[in-house]
């Protein structure tokens, strides 16, 4: 992922979240080409919204895809 300790630092709630989890997400973010997680450039995906508490927000907020998409997408791996 590619995150900078400050980074890590500055919201700490990261921490808690499942490593499998945040996994999934990432990989799903590379597969859309959406895995942007510095703040300077366009397309930028915050640390917490990552952290969001359900896969339907997750994709609602973040990916702007269907769960069903993401479902299918965890299937695969």
């Amino acid at each position: 992922m590619n995150i900078s300790r400050q980074r890590l630092i500055d919201y700490p709630p990261i921490l808690k979240q499942s490593f499998q989890q945040l996994r999934t997400r990432c990989l799903y973010l590379k597969y859309l080409k959406r895995h942007q997680f510095d703040p300077t450039k366009p397309n930028f995906v915050s640390l917490k919204d990552l952290c969001l508490k359900t896969n339907e927000l997750f994709c609602q907020h973040v990916t702007k895809t269907s769960p069903g998409h993401y479902l299918n997408f965890m299937k695969t791996l």
